[in-house]
């Protein structure tokens, strides 16, 4: 029997999508979710009188509370921004109204319970489950030959937008510094995502830096897989899906070892980034010589990650749906 799932994400009563973000407005994973359904003995639906299971990846709409259906949430990571923690309310009430709850890695599921500890032990929420993010290896994977070089030149790095603070594009540029001076070669720095910053500012007492601004764009795996390594600094982001792209193209990964990050790299060095499951005002830098540390170690080692990198799980995406559609069969 094929089991009817409707999408109820992106209601008009869902708090306005942050236009900072400036990613797509239907999630991968969901739009991934339908997309193959049918290899899964599932099909969604667009009525949802129709449908066996409720799915959201952000709220429950007024019209879908009255139904007496399951309902599954897939939860992404908790706002730890005192500017942005208003969001989570509607959010956390989707999860108390779910009889099964997907967090996206273990660190959102602990945010949400060291950050909403009183909530999260009266209220509760439906059974959880946590199913690591990851990317369709149709689309990303690596090259079938790629030259080695002793150490990574070609660099790249990617957010949607980066203006926003917890992506820290100031930190990225220490890290060019620091990069450069130490490279006995000029480094290539491929920039993906919207950036309307004034780059050369950064650029006035180290050697020569190839720059290459990309803009936004969704998808950018040509570019991964001519990369040597990729470089991500995001602070306590729950499972960054630009982590999981740049895994699946065999790259090794210089990364802030803070959030949902360190679950997704599979070969790479992180950078020394404390954090704890706390509101804050803003995002700390960096410090300098823990990215110095890390990038020397990460040079050190390059050649054995390198090869390592290129070894990944070809079906690593199918078992991600599958493991979804296996909590969706277990509500129906």
């Amino acid at each position: 029997m094929t089991i009817k799932i409707y999408d109820c994400s992106n209601s008009e009563e869902k708090t306005s999508h942050r236009s900072v973000s400036l990613g797509p407005k239907q999630n991968d994973v969901m739009k991934g979710l339908a997309k193959y359904a049918y290899k899964f003995g599932c099909k969604f639906v667009t009525n949802y009188n129709d449908a066996d299971v409720i799915m959201t990846n952000d709220i429950y709409p007024s019209y879908i509370l009255s139904l007496d259906k399951p309902k599954v949430k897939r939860m992404d990571g908790v706002y730890w921004t005192n500017k942005l923690k208003d969001r989570n309310e509607s959010l956390n009430l989707a999860a108390r109204q779910s009889d099964y709850v997907i967090f996206i890695s273990e660190y959102s599921r602990q945010s949400y319970r060291r950050l909403y500890e009183k909530e999260a032990s009266t209220k509760g929420i439906g059974i959880s489950f946590v199913i690591l993010n990851d990317v369709d290896n149709e689309l990303f994977y690596p090259r079938q030959w790629r030259y080695f070089r002793k150490e990574p030149i070609i660099w790249t790095c990617c957010a949607s937008n980066w203006e926003r603070e917890e992506k820290r594009f100031n930190d990225l540029m220490v890290f060019v510094e620091e990069a450069s001076a130490i490279s006995k070669r000029n480094l290539t720095l491929n920039i993906i995502g919207k950036c309307d910053i004034d780059i050369n500012k950064y650029f006035k007492n180290i050697p020569p830096v190839n720059v290459n601004l990309f803009g936004y764009i969704e998808e950018y795996s040509e570019c991964l897989r001519m990369s040597d390594a990729f470089v991500n600094l995001s602070y306590r982001d729950p499972a960054p899906k630009v982590v999981c792209q740049a895994v699946n193209c065999g790259l090794p990964i210089l990364y802030a070892n803070s959030g949902g990050t360190p679950d997704l790299v599979k070969y790479g060095i992180g950078i020394k980034d404390p954090c704890d499951f706390v509101f804050e005002e803003k995002t700390p830098s960096l410090k300098p010589e823990n990215i110095l540390k890390s990038y020397c170690k990460f040079i050190e080692c390059y050649g054995d990650i390198f090869y390592a990198a290129q070894n990944v799980n070809r079906n690593s995406y199918m078992n991600m749906l599958s493991e979804y559609f296996a909590v969706i069969k277990r509500c129906a």
